[in-house]
């Protein structure tokens, strides 16, 4: 695929993974057709509703195409495609195949988040097992790495780096691993939004799965799911699925992001474990950047980040010297500060929230649940800019007051457990950027404190 709009003669990235292999073939013919194992070809129907459009790419799980539904378009969707996975023919010699596939739905249909390829159904039409999901217009992420051999500047960096561990963050909040996260796997979207894809050989959490009495009965290392240049040691130990397992791969992939090379020369973590591992460091990175990239990339897994959230503090600046809030915590502190910290001119909203146009109503709506879906996994940045959307579109909300006091109480507890000064007066600085928090006197209070130290 490409960053311009792409039309049925374009010949598009075909990322092929085998077992124990990390192999990508550009400029594969669409035309499938002398295959003599696929007996599917464009313009073929599944289940009477699919109609295969276009081969977008194929891997360990199966081939993936573009596909008009059928009865979106009866129902005149204004866009009745989707994308359709198909179960590979080297993926069904395996018997569990079936509970493979279904697995990786029901555990994908779990993940709604907007850095995660969204999962429709799954089912099957005779021997042919597929799953449904979103169409996606874009690049694959080890396109975009290849496209870019010097790598990018770190603003450009950024969204994708953080929005590849938001994703991370909000599956493992579900105790759900990937096990395979590669550039392959990830899909920078012609908007430049990060979405991770083929959560196919995740593995929940074992004592999870043992707790609610979901036994796993198949293990994604039977069907070669390890890329072996993004495996962590303990991958290759066959030790238990853990989110620092995808930490490391996110680190190195951060890094080729950064500079368009591999940092370990594409060298396995078991090759570098027997040897000293040295890194050129990333100098476009500030220090607290760069010590979050190299220590997500640590062969030893007591020395990595060990989730997503702790690189997502770790790399915006929020140091370990930190404190991590427990719930008692956050809710005794927003419960002080809701009078102290953000005390609305007037109680209440002029215009009562039943009383808004409907529309009006879902916006607000929509961005108080964005909101408190950012601070559950405590992002600021996000949680902030939906909050404060809601209080904008309908001032003195008093859910958006309380979504705004719980950060600004979580942010200020924050900084004052840091001696940062410069950082410290950087993030009351870009707090008082949004509109409402402009006249927060805790804020200012606090600044002026710093300012005069």
């Amino acid at each position: 695929m490409s960053n311009n709009n792409i039309d049925d003669k374009t010949k598009v990235l075909i990322e092929k993974t085998r077992v124990l292999q990390d192999k990508t073939i550009i400029n594969h013919d669409l035309n499938i057709s002398n295959k003599p194992n696929n007996p599917l070809d464009i313009g073929s129907t599944i289940n009477n509703r699919f109609i295969l459009d276009k081969l977008l790419g194929s891997g360990g799980m199966g081939v993936v195409y573009r596909a008009l539904d059928i009865r979106k378009k009866e129902a005149q969707d204004r866009d009745p495609y989707i994308a359709i996975k198909i179960l590979g023919e080297e993926f069904k010699r395996y018997p569990q195949a079936f509970i493979a596939l279904q697995r990786e739905a029901r555990k994908s249909q779990t993940l709604a988040h907007p850095n995660i390829i969204t999962v429709y159904d799954f089912d099957r039409d005779g021997d042919i097992v597929y799953m449904t999901m979103e169409e996606l217009e874009g690049v694959s992420l080890a396109a975009y790495i290849k496209s870019n051999p010097n790598g990018v500047s770190v603003k450009s960096a950024q969204s994708i780096i953080k929005g590849i561990a938001k994703g991370l963050a909000y599956a493992h909040s579900k105790s759900i691993v990937h096990s395979d996260l590669k550039p392959d796997n990830v899909f920078v979207s012609s908007n430049g939004e990060a979405k991770i894809l083929d959560f196919g050989i995740a593995r929940a959490v074992n004592n999870l799965e043992e707790q609610q009495g979901d036994k796993t009965v198949f293990d994604a290392g039977e069907l070669g799911g390890l890329t072996p240049a993004y495996a962590s040691l303990e991958m290759f130990n066959g030790e238990a699925p853990h989110p620092s397992d995808d930490i490391y791969a996110l680190g190195l992939m951060s890094y080729e992001i950064l500079t368009g090379s591999h940092p370990y020369y594409r060298k396995t973590a078991l090759e570098m474990a027997q040897k000293a591992a040295s890194v050129k460091k990333i100098k476009k990175l500030n220090a607290h950047q760069w010590r979050t990239v190299a220590n997500a990339i640590e062969i030893n897994k007591s020395k990595r980040i060990s989730n997503a959230n702790q690189f997502i503090s770790k790399f915006e600046g929020f140091t370990k010297t930190f404190k991590i809030f427990s719930a008692s915590l956050v809710v005794a502190t927003s419960a002080l500060i809701y009078t102290t910290f953000f005390m609305p001119q007037k109680q209440g909203p002029d215009i009562a929230f039943e009383a808004l146009p409907e529309a009006t109503q879902n916006i607000i709506t929509t961005a108080l649940k964005e909101g408190n879906t950012a601070l559950k996994f405590k992002d600021y940045n996000a949680a902030l800019h939906y909050f404060n959307n809601a209080y904008e579109t309908h001032p003195k909300n008093p859910d958006a007051v309380e979504g705004l006091n719980t950060v600004v109480a979580q942010v200020l507890t924050i900084i004052k457990n840091t001696n940062d000064k410069t950082a410290n007066l950087e993030r009351l600085s870009v707090l008082l950027e949004y509109p409402a928090l402009a006249n927060n006197t805790a804020i200012m209070d606090l600044k002026h404190q710093l300012e005069a130290q």
